[in-house]
């Protein structure tokens, strides 16, 4: 049975991200429900697991399996929205600062619990 989203993805503005892929339910078969990219190889991968748990993960460079810099956590359908745009707002400030290289220390996961 599908979930449907109480916002549309693409009705939403992601400051420098572009929207690359998103569904507005959440289905059994994936849990991925969308995927937003960022200049220098940031990513935000939005997830489900069976419509109850949330998770608004930011990556640097997700296509050489680096760590998430930052998870948003909410088991609250109604606060995803609020996740992603704080998500949002720190791929933006991690553009700006570009302190992520392969050169540097690796990061530890910051993981914040939205509510």
């Amino acid at each position: 049975m599908e979930t449907r989203l109480p916002f549309s993805f693409e009705d939403m503005g992601y400051g420098r991200g572009e929207l690359q892929f998103y569904m507005n339910s959440c289905d059994e078969e994936t849990p991925l429900l969308a995927q937003i990219r960022y200049p220098e190889r940031f990513d935000i991968i939005v997830e489900h697991s069976g419509a109850r748990v949330f998770r608004v993960s930011l990556y640097w460079d997700i296509e050489n399996h680096c760590p998430p810099v930052a998870v948003y956590h909410t088991d609250d359908i109604m606060l995803l929205e609020k996740a992603l745009m704080q998500a949002a707002e720190r791929a933006d400030r991690e553009v700006d600062e570009r302190r992520f290289s392969y050169y540097g220390p690796l990061w530890e996961t910051e993981h914040i619990r939205v509510t």
